[in-house]
């Protein structure tokens, strides 16, 4: 990557009105263009909480979550030694606020939450979207959500996967094939009780 800061590579106001243009004309699947056809549900179908359990999507979706969660701490790493560490699992503290939101809203909605440095708030737009994502997080930790928003949005994502050792790039295709066939599995149970085949995310 070249020298300069993510921050001012990838400005989160820019960063985030992608983000947001893309969402609102429900197109919050471009970040997956070069992995699966398949896209996320209209936003007035609850599209910004929920996707279709179809193995290829999920595989792919759970692999660029996996390897971004990978990528913000080579990052913190790096611009952030001081940064806090959950006493319960012993990760950053970063990554668990970044949970919390990506189990409740779709991660191209989450992002843009994160990314945002102004009064912009998704619930305006749609009133069932939490209003406790964690909106600014981008102030706290500029050049790890500067690097993910980039790279989720394939923003260079190639070099950004140069910062990750091939074995770390197995580990995130295992736990994304994993997370996959764990859903596929609980699909059928559904299907056999007669339920929907749009599952929230988890």
């Amino acid at each position: 990557m070249s020298q300069n800061s993510y921050l001012e590579q990838y400005p989160p106001i820019t960063l985030r009105n992608y983000y947001r243009e893309k969402i609102l004309h429900n197109q919050a699947h471009w970040f997956l263009a070069t992995e699966t056809a398949v896209t996320f549900p209209p936003l007035h179908q609850k599209g910004w909480c929920r996707y279709y359990a179809i193995p290829d999507f999920v595989s792919s979706y759970f692999r660029l979550l996996a390897q971004g969660s990978e990528i913000v701490e080579q990052i913190l790493e790096i611009s952030h030694r001081d940064y806090s560490v959950s006493p319960q699992d012993n990760r950053p503290v970063l990554l668990s606020l970044m949970e919390s939101d990506i189990h409740r809203v779709i991660a191209p909605i989450a992002i843009t939450a994160w990314l945002t440095v102004d009064e912009f708030r998704w619930e305006k737009y749609i009133p069932q979207i939490p209003r406790d994502l964690n909106y600014g997080l981008v102030t706290q930790y500029p050049e790890a959500i500067c690097a993910y928003g980039a790279f989720m949005g394939n923003f260079n994502r190639p070099q950004f996967l140069h910062l990750l050792s091939t074995a770390s790039i197995d580990k995130c295709g295992l736990l994304a094939q994993k997370e996959a066939n764990r859903q596929i599995q609980e699909l059928k149970i559904k299907r056999f009780s007669g339920n929907h085949k749009i599952r929230s995310n988890f």
